[in-house]
């Protein structure tokens, strides 16, 4: 949750606030899929691996 704040909220938070939500939605869709999906998705790989495939 801070992490998406920091990096989605803060900065469009003008445009948010205006009305432009879907606007702001689109513009940090990048950062978005880049910073919060990409690293979460790897970590929960990361614990699978290590709780469930083979040494």
């Amino acid at each position: 949750m801070i992490r998406f704040n920091q990096l989605i909220t803060l900065p469009l938070v003008d445009m948010i606030e205006h009305g432009r939500a879907d606007q702001a939605w689109r513009d940090s869709a990048p950062t978005f899929h880049s910073k919060i999906l990409g690293p979460h998705f790897e970590n929960r790989a990361r614990e699978w691996t290590r709780a469930f495939a083979p040494a």
